[in-house]
């Protein structure tokens, strides 16, 4: 049979473990949200860089492609197609051909570049956590630009006007 002062012990150490388990509860609920919003960075920010790899990926196989001497309109095509679905209007996408040497004709050795704007959207509700400090963006511009030398001439291609700035800087 138990004594009246080891049943005491036992109720005040059982009462202080319930205690210690709201305390850890409470813990939890300052912790998550941190916990949670580095978890939302880390994964737009993966997802953000893919996409920024693939649309790059799109730019330079569309400039590649351009350079063997295919129409605008293909060109176009090729880089919707080779940007996995994240860019599907050809407004998005710029064909320039340059006349590197000035000579007023575009020759083997001169430029093609293509630019393809894209934006990023996030999929986390990152956005929405950071509305209710003041405002953070919702998205951010993806632009990739490629250019390549000619090595076939596409018959309708105009060069830019002379000292137009290549848009790849």
């Amino acid at each position: 049979m138990l004594s009246n002062h080891t049943r005491m012990t036992r109720t005040a150490r059982d009462s202080s473990r319930a205690g210690e388990r709201g305390q850890v509860l409470v813990e939890f609920a300052f912790l998550a949200p941190i916990i949670f919003l580095f978890m939302f960075v880390i994964i737009d920010f993966g997802i953000g860089i893919n996409h920024r790899v693939v649309v790059t990926n799109a730019a330079r196989e569309a400039a590649r492609y351009g350079a063997t001497g295919q129409s605008e309109t293909e060109i176009k095509a090729r880089a919707i197609e080779q940007s996995e679905g994240l860019v599907t209007d050809p407004t998005e996408v710029d064909v320039l051909f340059f006349d590197v040497n000035a000579d007023g004709q575009l020759l083997p050795g001169d430029s093609v570049a293509v630019r393809l704007r894209y934006t990023y959207e996030f999929v986390t509700p990152l956005a929405g956590i950071g509305n209710l400090w003041g405002g953070a963006p919702t998205s951010f511009e993806m632009n990739a630009c490629t250019d390549m030398r000619l090595e076939q001439i596409w018959v309708g291609a105009t060069p830019e006007p002379v000292g137009a700035p290549p848009p790849c800087g």
